[in-house]
């Protein structure tokens, strides 16, 4: 598997690759207030996913500040923060409810530029989000 989103030098610190796998917790999906950006491609796909028309989509599950660019909306989880409008939650397990064609700042998720700056970015997302699935599992190569 190949990481993405990152600057991919060969000298960079992870050039050993690093660790992932997604344990479904949504902690990525939670948490303070932020934005999840998409292209109206990956509108499409995810209206499709829920067997709605676009306008439908984008009027129950994204807002816009300036018309042009998309963010999915949020929603107020007591004890978690604030959800992606698309994360399903039942007792401790969570998930997303259009994970095949999640917007690619989900697909990136944990090697966002931010995250792969160096090892101690690393491990401050690995702590902050928390991210229980940061350095177990699946061997992610640079290559």
């Amino acid at each position: 598997r190949k990481m993405s989103g990152a600057n991919l030098g060969s000298d960079a610190w992870f050039s050993a690759g690093l660790a992932f796998s997604c344990t479904q917790c949504g902690n990525c999906c939670s948490g303070g207030e932020g934005y999840v950006y998409f292209t109206q491609s990956e509108g499409e796909r995810m209206a499709a996913r829920l067997g709605l028309g676009k306008e439908d989509f984008y009027a129950r599950h994204a807002h816009s500040e300036d018309g042009l660019t998309h963010s999915l909306k949020e929603q107020y989880v007591e004890g978690h923060g604030y959800d992606c409008i698309l994360l399903q939650r039942e007792g401790d397990k969570s998930w997303c409810s259009v994970y095949t064609d999640r917007p690619t700042q989900c697909k990136t998720w944990p090697f966002w530029q931010e995250n792969m700056e160096n090892a101690e970015a690393w491990a401050a997302a690995k702590v902050e989000t928390p991210c229980p699935g940061m350095g177990k599992g699946a061997h992610y190569s640079q290559e």
